[in-house]
Order: C-alpha cells, then structure tokens, then sequence
C-alpha cells in the first residue's frame, strides 16, 4: 500500500471519530407525583430548574417513565424523586434499565432514610443499595467534570448510597459506570440551599453533565461502519 493510501485513510477517520462529538441533550424529565414542590419546574427548584433549562437545548416531561418509545427519543433522562411511599413500577424499572443500556446519561434523584424503597430501586438500577443518612459537610474524593470547582458542600437530609464511585466522602452522589448519576437529597438542589457551601456549583455541574451527550452526527454510524468494513478488507489483503 501506498503511503498516499494511508494518509487517505487516516483523514478519513479523524473525520468520521471527529463527527462523535459532545453536543447538547434534548432530556425528558419524569416530574410526576414530586415530593412537596422538590423537582424540575417546581417552586423550590427555581435555580435548578433555570440551571437545567439553561443547560439543555430541549427539555420536555412526562408523569412517568412508562413509554419505552418516547424515553428513547430523548438524549438524557431525569427522574424525580416522588413521594416517600413510591415506588417506580415494573415497567419503569425495565424502561430505564434499557436506556441506561445505550448509554445515554440519567440522573435519579432519592433521599434519605423516609425513601428507602426508592431509594434502592434506583440505586439498584446501578448495582447498588441503601446505606444510611446524613447531613452535614462533604468533600469530593474525585476530580471529574461534576466535582469541578467544588471545595465542599452541604446537605441537609442525605440518604447514602453503598457501592458505585462516591463523588464525595459522603456517598450522597454516585456515579454508575459512566451514564448514570444518583443523587439522594431533593433539598441540596432547593433554592434554599443554593447558595450554601458550593451546592451551587455542584448543582451547575450535574446540569451541564446530564445535557451534555456524545451524539453521533447525521450519518456518522453508517460512515463508521463502512470505514471499518473497509479496513477489514485492506487487512485481508495484506495478510494474503
């Protein structure tokens, strides 16, 4: 093979890696059945709910996560915590055991101790359970994009989650792999609390996160896929 040929294959995959590009997220929110006005759109949410709106393109809700098709139409996910003796049903449950499975970032939102069902429904979605809970001061134990800025925060009414990556040394925030994001306290977000320690900029960097998606630009896949098949064949060839 000519050098030329290879330096036309190699232009032609920084093109195509470069079309995976991080754009912003169109996100369904599930705000049905909210605790007490704790959650997107809601009135002790006014910062938050500006944070996210500011940070995604799009964002639409729905009062559950019931219709598989409409989920996956969407970039991102963000369910609310809801009131302290619900539970998400069966097909909820699979519904975003699926989405998760794409990829695609989620947020779930538990709390503490008066939301332990939940709470290990949604941690569960992870590989993980329930712990305890806490309030007081936390500090990150990883430096990533969502502990970006944050020296310490406070929280309120925290539920802790066991196993995932702990953003903190208290595990209030945990990522999952690399898509899914729990959060156990509705109140760290409130208003209240916004401007308290650096809740602020934590809350800032969850938003900007979950509206933030490697989406594939119109054609990249298919253009991928070709160019795979062909270095496929270029292999073959050389080794006949």
């Amino acid at each position: 093979m000519t050098r030329k040929f290879w330096l036309n294959w190699i232009l032609v995959f920084s093109l195509l890696l470069g079309g995976l590009s991080a754009a912003e997220a169109d996100m369904l929110a599930s705000t049905g059945n909210q605790y007490s006005g704790y959650g997107y759109g809601n009135n002790y949410w006014d910062n938050m709910t500006t944070a996210l709106n500011n940070a995604c393109p799009n964002i639409d809700t729905a009062s559950n996560f019931e219709n598989l098709t409409q989920m996956l139409s969407y970039d991102a996910l963000w369910l609310d915590a809801r009131q302290t003796t619900s539970l998400l049903s069966a097909t909820e449950l699979s519904n975003l055991s699926t989405f998760i499975g794409t990829g695609r970032r989620v947020v779930l939102m538990g709390e503490n101790d008066n939301w332990t069902g939940w709470n290990n429904q949604i941690l569960a979605l992870g590989g993980g359970s329930y712990g305890s809970h806490y309030n007081g001061i936390a500090s990150p134990v990883v430096d990533n994009e969502l502990t970006n800025g944050v020296s310490t925060v406070y929280l309120p009414t925290a539920g802790r989650a066991v196993g995932g990556t702990a953003l903190f040394d208290q595990n209030f925030a945990t990522l999952w792999g690399d898509n899914v994001l729990t959060v156990l306290d509705i109140n760290f977000f409130s208003d209240y609390y916004w401007t308290t320690e650096d809740n602020q900029v934590f809350a800032q960097n969850v938003a900007n996160w979950v509206c933030a998606s490697t989406v594939p630009l119109p054609g990249t896949v298919w253009l991928l896929s070709v160019g795979i098949a062909g270095l496929a064949v270029i292999r073959r060839k050389l080794s006949s």
